[in-house]
């Protein structure tokens, strides 16, 4: 999961807000009300059903992310196993920092690449 957030020093202890959490399978939700969050989930010509999805992704598999900032909007892309997942976060004036961390549940998470 990818986790994006503001909070008064960088961390999960000083005013904590979440903007959004994102799945790997498209699943995008917020706690936050003034957040407002777009997705648009794509299936390639190598998806092949969920239960293959589901399969390869418990064995490992490669998946790129990536996180962009185009004026007042956070562009998160996730690609994996032929699904495809853009969301959009607007974010509202005078937010302040914003921050994301990358989380998993019965998970390991290696090489990552900051570029």
């Amino acid at each position: 999961m990818i986790c994006l957030f503001t909070s008064d020093d960088g961390t999960l202890k000083n005013n904590y807000k979440e903007l959004f959490l994102a799945r790997m399978d498209g699943e995008v939700w917020s706690d936050n009300e003034d957040i407002k969050n777009t997705s648009v989930i794509s299936k390639s010509e190598i998806f092949e059903n969920w239960n293959v999805w589901k399969s390869k992704n418990k064995t490992g598999i490669d998946c790129k992310v990536s996180l962009s900032l185009l004026n007042d909007k956070v562009i998160l892309k996730m690609e994996n196993s032929g699904l495809q997942v853009v969301n959009q976060t607007k974010l509202p004036e005078n937010l302040g920092k914003v921050y994301f961390y990358i989380t998993g549940d019965q998970c390991a998470i290696t090489q990552i690449k900051i570029l």
